[in-house]
């Protein structure tokens, strides 16, 4: 879909760029606090669910500082790598951050994705890591904390609060599994009224005017999840409509914004089901 310089948007960027310190403890220790002296911010700490198997697991967890390109200045950042201890993918994760400030203050942190998409090849994996951990696999990723970098973080704990895997089973929390899994169901839904409305606009007329009625279709959708993720296919027509110098056939464009809609509906139609919970004893 298209950018700021004409071209159509949709596919996300993420830029990572960072300094750090990192003190490394033994391979496979898990589930403890360390206790740091009030500066140097770069620790290794791991941790993992107290219930169950350890199927998906945390390793290199550190602070580091990330340069932001808006502000000029730096925020502090907790940098990890996801271990999949399974043969099976893994298609979205939440991990968990609990640090203790010197001031007193605790901070908690809960990052993750869902790599549905992903997963169906309908988004390149960003250079900045991957939303999905293939079977024995290791990714990367980092969550920004909110504590000031001129307070010290003296104590962190790190948890996977659960993973859930291709086939629809999954690990660890279960109340946060079925919130992911009733999120897949609404989106599939959503996508389900913007492929509607653009299919009848295909069929109700031809060139500009099948982009103006799926705009106009668009529009109606009623306020909620439908009518937020047709921002950007609502935006991509607007600027072919306001822009007579854009290249491309009506009739192609509109027809190749419904099958991204239909593919992307697709594949979280085949991963909104929720299988059995799997490892724990």
């Amino acid at each position: 879909m298209t950018g700021p310089s004409g071209s159509l948007e949709g596919e996300p960027m993420k830029a990572f760029a960072c300094f750090s310190l990192l003190l490394l403890h033994a391979p496979g220790e898990s589930g403890r606090f360390i206790s740091i002296p009030s500066l140097p911010d770069g620790y290794h700490v791991q941790a993992t669910p107290t219930k169950g198997q350890a199927l998906v697991t945390l390793a290199n967890v550190f602070l580091s500082e990330m340069p932001t390109v808006e502000s000029g200045s730096s925020v502090r950042t907790v940098e990890f790598d996801l271990v999949n201890n399974t043969s099976n993918t893994v298609t979205a994760w939440k991990v968990a951050f609990v640090a203790n400030r010197q001031d007193g203050q605790t901070e908690t942190t809960t990052f993750g994705a869902d790599g549905y998409k992903e997963y169906a090849s309908l988004i390149p994996v960003a250079q900045s890591g991957s939303s999905v951990i293939a079977p024995h696999g290791t990714i990367h990723s980092s969550s920004t904390l909110s504590t000031p970098l001129t307070v010290s973080i003296v104590r962190l704990q790190s948890s996977v609060s659960f993973a859930v895997f291709a086939d629809g089973s999954w690990w660890g929390d279960e109340a946060a599994t079925g919130k992911l899994f009733t999120q897949r169901e609404a989106t599939r839904d959503a996508l389900y009224e913007i492929v509607i409305a653009l299919r009848e606009a295909r069929v109700s007329a031809k060139g500009r005017d099948s982009l103006v009625a799926a705009l106009s279709n668009l529009d109606a959708l009623a306020p909620g999840l439908a009518a937020g993720m047709a921002i950007t296919t609502r935006r991509n027509i607007k600027r072919v409509l306001d822009d007579p110098t854009m290249k491309g056939n009506p009739d192609e464009l509109l027809a190749r914004w419904l099958l991204q809609t239909e593919a992307e509906w697709q594949a979280v139609d085949q991963q909104r089901r929720r299988g059995p919970r799997v490892g724990e004893k």
